[in-house]
């Protein structure tokens, strides 16, 4: 990402046509993508009442900063857990191999 583009869309998304659009576009994802909003929540709820626990990055062991990977959206409480650097990659992989 270029700075001055990353710059550029957070000061639209601060402006009234860039929060319209933004709410749009957020919308738009969650219509199209019900079943992978459906899993975040339940995921998100869980590790916030304690019922699950953060993992450490499957890769790298990093435990800082984790992102959750559904492999299946319909198992929600089944997930990987990936450094951010690690779940980019993974994801550049499955997407070169598709």
């Amino acid at each position: 990402m270029l700075p001055h583009r990353v710059a550029a869309r957070e000061a639209y998304e601060k402006t009234h046509r860039g929060r319209i659009a933004l709410a749009r576009a957020k919308e738009k994802w969650r219509s199209l993508n019900e079943m992978k909003r459906a899993a975040h929540i339940l995921l998100g709820n869980a590790v916030r009442s304690g019922r699950i626990e953060k993992g450490v990055c499957e890769v790298c062991g990093d435990g800082k900063r984790t992102h959750a990977h559904h492999d299946d959206y319909s198992k929600p409480l089944e997930v990987r857990w990936f450094c951010p650097m690690h779940h980019k990659l993974f994801h550049k992989h499955v997407e070169e191999t598709a």
